[in-house]
């Protein structure tokens, strides 16, 4: 069997249970125009998982994006939001007290 074979075949056998995954970053949902153009149908849902990589939303204010954590609920299986810097923005006082 060559390996282009090879290859058809794990695709055929993995067709039925290939997991899609979409991912986004950089989304600064704390501007308006941001959290607006996610929200108006800005990002087209293809995946099965949504991964969001870093600068999403400011992780001490998450409740004042509940509208865009419902639209990923809503549009997907599974989110994974894994937080960058400017996510973290405002935490450190807290976190150093």
């Amino acid at each position: 069997m060559t390996f282009a074979q090879y290859s058809e075949q794990r695709l055929l056998f993995f067709s039925d249970t290939a997991m899609r995954i979409q991912y986004a970053s950089d989304l600064h949902l704390t501007f308006g125009r941001n959290f607006q153009y996610v929200l108006s149908g800005g990002i087209k849902p293809e995946g099965d998982v949504f991964v969001l990589a870093s600068d999403i939303a400011e992780i001490q204010h998450l409740e004042r994006y509940d509208a865009f954590w419902d639209w990923c609920s809503e549009h997907f299986k599974e989110t994974i939001f894994v937080p960058g810097n400017h996510d973290w923005y405002g935490c450190w006082i807290s976190i150093m007290r």
